[in-house]
């Protein structure tokens, strides 16, 4: 994107108000952002996020939760996030339960936060898997011990 100076900069001026400048804290937003990269298979963004989540404080079983179904998730408040992210990503919109359910946790501050991360990372993760931009080693080698920890732990 940075090939693009005059798409690159304004965007970099907005995305810092989602990431990492936003109300919205770390582990949430992070929580957030790998559901969008997994419900959109956008392998960079996940990988990304992975790294930044964790050192957010998202834990390894956090993770592996995000990429099953959100029915799967006890919190109300996360279950709904997560539902947040596949209704978006799937329809471009929101159920009124959904809404309610955030609503009762969330200003409208930080619920158009959420609308509006959920939607630009949607907008770069299809950028992302457009371009085939692949991780960087140093990233690629953090989502494989990732993978190694989850499947040891399973074992």
């Amino acid at each position: 994107m940075h090939i693009n100076p005059g798409l690159f900069w304004p965007w970099l001026l907005f995305a810092s108000r989602l990431m990492p400048f936003g109300r919205l804290d770390g582990r949430t937003r992070e929580k957030i952002i790998l559901r969008t990269a997994w419900n959109c298979r956008s392998r960079y963004e996940w990988g990304q996020h992975v790294d930044l989540a964790l050192r957010a404080g998202v834990r390894d079983d956090e993770i592996v939760r995000l990429a099953r179904a959100p029915q799967e998730i006890a919190d109300p408040c996360e279950r709904a996030l997560m539902t947040a992210c596949d209704e978006l990503c799937r329809g471009d919109t929101l159920g009124d339960a959904t809404w309610a359910t955030l609503a009762g946790h969330y200003d409208e501050k930080r619920m158009i936060e959420i609308m509006l991360l959920i939607g630009h990372y949607r907008m770069i993760a299809g950028f992302l898997n457009a371009s085939g931009l692949v991780l960087e080693p140093p990233t690629e080698a953090a989502l494989q011990a990732f993978h190694d920890r989850v499947a040891a732990s399973a074992a």
